[in-house]
């Protein structure tokens, strides 16, 4: 199943099944939109008065190679048949989470992970442990063929080197047990180098970026860089000696008491 979608001014294609998400031109979205109720002549008929007839032939072959290599109109069967006896039964797992770094670089305050950390020490997956999860996984993964993993934190690029000695683990059980392990990350993508990005896109079946905004807003109403952030300027404040009384209070009345204070331009 794929759906197709357009999104400020971007066109897309996720395939269901495989988790892919495609970013298109007009030209492919069109011809992905027509794929499953429409033969590639009839697609060509209908299209070439709007695209070249060349580029709409390529687009088609580009398709045809996405179908073959299962990132396109793939097909999951066990996403779409009654799970057995056995997978029904407690305990039968398809998905694991591993904490590979329980640290950020960032360590923002706000963060839900307690700057990294989770209320705990700073910790780093090691490799044995990593190794005995995915072997739990499989066997406790039923007759399930697919199985999921997200490296996660924290931030995992900070321990980077065992989620790649991790993912090769994986492979190597793959031969040997014949399940498909899809790995994620969650990353906040700072410092990325093209070598990690390589990476990702060889072995990664998706990959979640955590973005922050650029700005934070101060006291007088302007934006600041996060990198930089200034002070509270305490001109810009002032005490009203005014009280409200939260019980009971309303939005209508909490928006009265404070529009005499709006300032005047």
């Amino acid at each position: 199943m794929v759906h197709t979608f357009c999104v400020d001014g971007r066109y897309l294609a996720l395939d269901v099944d495989s988790g892919t998400v495609h970013l298109l031109d007009e030209m492919s979205y069109e011809v992905i939109s027509r794929w499953e109720k429409e033969t590639p002549e009839q697609i060509i008929g209908e299209l070439s008065g709007r695209f070249d007839e060349e580029e709409l032939k390529e687009v088609i072959e580009e398709v045809k190679v996405l179908i073959a290599g299962g990132t396109l109109f793939s097909y999951d069967a066990s996403l779409h048949t009654v799970p057995s006896e056995e997978e029904m039964k407690p305990g039968v797992i398809k998905a694991m989470c591993l904490l590979v770094a329980h640290d950020c670089n960032l360590r923002c305050r706000y963060c839900f992970a307690s700057t990294g950390t989770f209320h705990g020490q700073r910790l780093l997956m090691p490799l044995d442990i990593g190794k005995r999860a995915l072997e739990f996984l499989i066997e406790r993964s039923g007759s399930r063929k697919f199985l999921e993993v997200d490296f996660f934190g924290g931030e995992p690029m900070l321990n980077f080197g065992v989620v790649k000695q991790l993912v090769a683990y994986g492979r190597e059980l793959e031969k040997k047990t014949g399940k498909t392990f899809r790995f994620t990350i969650t990353t906040n993508a700072y410092d990325l180098k093209d070598e990690d990005i390589e990476f990702f896109n060889r072995e990664m079946s998706n990959v979640v970026l955590s973005v922050d905004g650029g700005y934070a807003l101060i006291a007088d109403g302007k934006r600041r860089k996060l990198a930089s952030p200034k002070r509270k300027n305490l001109r810009h404040l002032q005490r009203t000696d005014q009280f409200v009384e939260l019980d009971g209070v309303t939005d209508k009345k909490l928006r009265n008491v404070l529009k005499q204070y709006q300032a005047c331009d």
